[in-house]
């Protein structure tokens, strides 16, 4: 996934819009989450939706200096979406390792 990959309108730049969405979330901007790659499925941004299900499996505590989010759409169809998210603390050498495994549901509501 790069920051390029879309299928957003011509003209808009649809990682600067994630970033804005992400940012107008209190907690988004307390814990200092930020999006540094939109597209190719990693995340659809539109309809109002509710949580249908929601599940964390917590593998280690989240030590090191970075906490890093990598989410993948694994179906999404008219009305619902389910995303797999694998969280990942990076250690001062980058090296990557699990935390928690995460599994969401959504449904388009209207």
């Amino acid at each position: 996934m790069t920051d390029t990959d879309t299928d957003a309108a011509p003209g808009t730049d649809p990682l600067a819009l994630a970033r804005g969405i992400l940012r107008a979330q209190p907690f988004s901007r307390l814990v200092g989450a930020d999006v540094t790659a939109f597209g190719d499925g990693g995340a659809v941004l539109g309809p109002s939706v509710l949580t249908a299900g929601y599940s964390i499996d917590y593998v280690r505590p989240a030590t090191g200096v970075l906490l890093r989010a990598r989410a993948e759409v694994l179906h999404a169809g008219r009305r619902q979406a389910v995303v797999h998210c694998r969280l990942l603390t990076v250690d001062e050498h980058g090296t990557e390792t699990l935390c928690a495994l995460a599994q969401g549901t959504v449904r388009a509501i209207g």
